[in-house]
């Protein structure tokens, strides 16, 4: 998943680094050459789950759900349709689809 930004690169960069800090990202590094951000998010930190209660865990009935802070790059890149933005993960693999899908719909808004 990526979002198409119909504007130029630059005003796309000015406005993703914009948005990223308003929604109380951090942004670790600012990387203007190549046109990425990496930021540290917390999956699931923004919605409300219910971990499993210690009896659970201690039985082994329930997994724990891994909340543990992560690394993401935020990429801008030129197209002939507009910029795209993608997240990544640190390697520059694309980022698992349900993480990277509500990285992208928390910034959508906050582009224009």
């Amino acid at each position: 998943p990526y979002l198409r930004l119909e504007m130029p690169l630059e005003r796309a960069w000015q406005r993703t680094g914009a948005a990223l800090d308003r929604l109380g990202f951090t942004v670790l590094e600012r990387e203007r050459e190549a046109r990425r951000y990496t930021i540290r998010y917390a999956p699931h930190a923004d919605e409300q789950i219910e971990q499993p209660g210690l009896l659970a865990r201690w039985l082994g009935g329930a997994e724990r759900i891994d909340t543990a802070p992560r690394r993401f790059r935020i990429t801008l890149a030129q197209g002939g349709d507009g910029v795209r933005v993608a997240v990544r993960e640190r390697s520059g693999e694309p980022a698992p689809a349900p993480i990277a899908r509500r990285l992208l719909t928390l910034l959508d808004p906050q582009l224009y």
